[in-house]
């Protein structure tokens, strides 16, 4: 699940209540609301289904996390090798009685 995924499920569940809320306060203000515990009932059980999704999308988030959390630690290995890779370089150009390029050799891509 991507960022806008993410959002867009937050979305979800923001319209769900705001519409089990306004829905609950037209049938209390149009004159028919069923019962005073049937009008709660309802907007009880539209905030137990935004609690769920955004628990749902908590876990989801949490696993995002998680991945990006081990990618990060998998480029940072790479990183490291880069400059090994980068340090032995220097050292055989330098054994070799040549100087080495100094500063930080800029990528085209």
């Amino acid at each position: 699940m991507d960022t806008s995924n993410a959002l867009s499920s937050l979305g979800t569940a923001v319209a769900t209540v705001t519409v089990t809320i306004i829905s609950g306060a037209f049938m209390y203000f149009a004159g028919r609301p069923k019962a005073r515990a049937d009008v709660q009932a309802m907007l009880n059980d539209g905030f137990n289904k935004l609690i769920t999704d955004l628990q749902d999308e908590r876990n989801q988030l949490r696993e995002i996390i998680k991945q990006q959390g081990e990618h990060i630690t998998l480029l940072e290995g790479d990183v490291r090798n880069l400059q090994q890779a980068n340090d032995s370089l220097k050292h055989f150009i330098e054994a070799h009685g040549l100087t080495p390029p100094r500063g930080r050799i800029r990528s085209s891509y």
